[in-house]
């Protein structure tokens, strides 16, 4: 698939839920992993789609029940949408991606983490409610435990 340098938008099934999602295509770049800012869509990283393409493949995603994603409310919850998140992962062929998580992506991104730790190289996230306890015997919980640089430290694989 050829690297795109805007966003061009398709719809998929992972999980029994149809998803719209943007692929920049170039799976030889590391993947990184986009979720879209509520009340925003996956079109909020269109101003940056073709600076961040020159060095990663990207891959944004409309969660499930925000943007144009269908809803299903077994999917809601920050610890289901964490799973939706590792399928994705798998189905899409991201490899071991980076995820860049804002707002209602900041859970479900945490949850994914804690939960397949293997599947996920680095975490940035943000502004999302994430007062939830975490069970991780990783990396990620150290650092969701102690949010200072030095407790995240080591979060990224070298």
């Amino acid at each position: 698939m050829p690297t795109t340098m805007t966003p061009q938008v398709r719809f998929r099934t992972i999980d029994g839920v149809q998803i719209r999602y943007a692929d920049s295509g170039s799976s030889q770049k590391p993947a990184v992993l986009l979720t879209s800012p509520w009340p925003e869509s996956i079109y909020a990283f269109a101003p940056m789609w073709a600076s961040l393409a020159e060095h990663a493949r990207l891959f944004a995603v409309d969660l499930p029940g925000f943007g144009a994603s269908e809803r299903r409310e077994d999917l809601l919850s920050p610890r289901a949408m964490g799973e939706f998140l590792a399928h994705l992962i798998a189905e899409a062929d991201l490899g071991t991606p980076h995820i860049v998580a804002p707002d209602v992506g900041t859970a479900a991104a945490l949850f994914a983490a804690a939960a397949h730790p293997e599947r996920i190289a680095s975490a940035i996230v943000g502004t999302g409610g994430a007062a939830v306890p975490i069970s991780s015997a990783s990396r990620w919980r150290r650092g969701c435990s102690t949010p200072t640089p030095a407790g995240t430290a080591g979060w990224t694989r070298a």
